[in-house]
């Protein structure tokens, strides 16, 4: 769902010089996005029925100058993978509060839950991206530019 909303929400010129793609610290290859993250995707105009699933890599680490992981104990399994782009990987909520130091809760996998619990979760991704998207942006385009 994070990668359909990101892409959804970026801006056309920060769109067109990213690559946006979702990866699982446990996830195996191909999988497609579950009927329940579908259905409130497209709930909300955003079709990922194309999505399939792929295990995060410290080749896909490497080739990435940002990852936004959705808990901390995913990003920790991305920074233990290539520690030395361990400054490339945050957890969204935090990346989301600009890194201020405190405690932020990171975004559940509603995996096997209802309709509802991915609802809840969709909006909670939503709220965090929007916050990001300014950051996200500028990053995007200060690499273009550089």
């Amino acid at each position: 769902m994070a990668e359909g909303i990101l892409k959804d929400l970026l801006p056309m010129r920060a769109l067109a010089a990213a690559r946006v793609a979702s990866a699982g610290t446990g996830a195996l290859a191909g999988y497609p996005a579950s009927a329940n993250a579908i259905s409130v995707c497209a709930e909300n105009g955003i079709d990922i029925g194309g999505h399939r699933s792929r295990p995060l890599s410290p080749r896909l680490i490497e080739e990435c100058d940002l990852i936004l992981t959705m808990e901390d104990h995913h990003r920790a399994a991305s920074a233990s993978l290539a520690p030395e782009f361990e400054n490339r990987i945050h957890l969204l909520a935090r990346y989301a509060a600009g890194d201020a130091p405190g405690t932020v809760d990171g975004v559940g996998d509603p995996i096997g839950g209802s309709l509802g619990e991915y609802r809840a979760t969709y909006r909670q991704i939503l709220g965090q991206i929007e916050a990001a998207l300014p950051r996200i942006e500028r990053e995007i385009l200060a690499a273009v530019e550089s």
